[in-house]
């Protein structure tokens, strides 16, 4: 459990220095990576998946939501026992089902619980007072209501004049780019996801590569194209479940 406390440690350090960047307070993302060799995340997701991993459901740091007076979500103060209490719930609930969503742990990708309960920790439990089975509904919640394209990070790269896309999120609040990688994010030039054509160290194989419009990704790369393009090429039974609900 020492891990868990430390890996809740670090992501309030590191959401400590980027909170000011959320383009509203009403922002909040499910956050999928995509498979590649150039980033460590990448890396490791590629390990499980070749299509995509789920990293977590983002919500704001809580002081930040405080200070800029939202009425709605006040200061809680969580006992040790009761963290403990609901990380065991968490980790009992995604167990079983950490393989079928893809969402591996970036340090140990073929392990579960410890990386998956720290952002459970901190996004959901500490952040907003989500309970295990509120959060798991948020990781497991694939409908297409209100999910815009609200966050994407990508990397430039010259030989393409493209902006590689790294991850992307879906959900309420404005669009938010990140923009912190070595090579940068060149201003409009157009959003790639590589698919077969490319170098499989970096192509996401069984689709063509897609390019988005750099001002307004989202008018194609919505939640349903990359629920249907990526995620149900991986796990099928999202897509099935989504037919389901359709025809029911």
């Amino acid at each position: 459990m020492k891990l868990l406390q430390l890996i809740v440690s670090l992501a309030v350090m590191w959401h400590l220095a980027v909170c000011f960047r959320y383009p509203s307070a009403d922002w909040e993302s499910l956050v999928f990576r995509l498979p590649a060799d150039n980033t460590f995340y990448g890396r490791k997701c590629k390990q499980h998946s070749r299509f995509y991993c789920l990293d977590k459901y983002e919500t704001q740091f809580q002081p930040l939501l405080q200070f800029s007076g939202t009425p709605d979500r006040q200061d809680r103060q969580q006992t040790e026992e009761e963290t403990l209490e609901v990380a065991s719930e968490f980790e009992q609930l995604l167990r079983d089902k950490w393989s079928k969503i893809n969402m591996v742990d970036q340090f140990r990708p073929s392990h579960c619980c410890d990386g998956q309960t720290g952002k459970y920790l901190f996004h959901g439990f500490s952040n907003l007072g989500m309970t295990p089975e509120q959060y798991m509904f948020k990781l497991t919640d694939y409908s297409e209501d209100n999910k815009p394209l609200n966050f994407i990070s990508s990397f430039y790269v010259p030989t393409m004049c493209r902006n590689v896309v790294m991850a992307v999120g879906f959900g309420p609040g404005g669009l938010l780019r990140e923009m912190n990688h070595d090579n940068g994010v060149a201003e409009s030039a157009p959003y790639l996801i590589p698919g077969h054509e490319f170098h499989p160290s970096v192509a996401i194989p069984n689709i063509p590569s897609i390019s988005f419009d750099y001002f307004d990704p989202g008018s194609q790369l919505t939640f349903q194209w990359f629920k249907t393009h990526i995620m149900c090429k991986d796990q099928h039974w999202i897509c099935d479940l989504s037919v389901s609900r359709h025809t029911d």
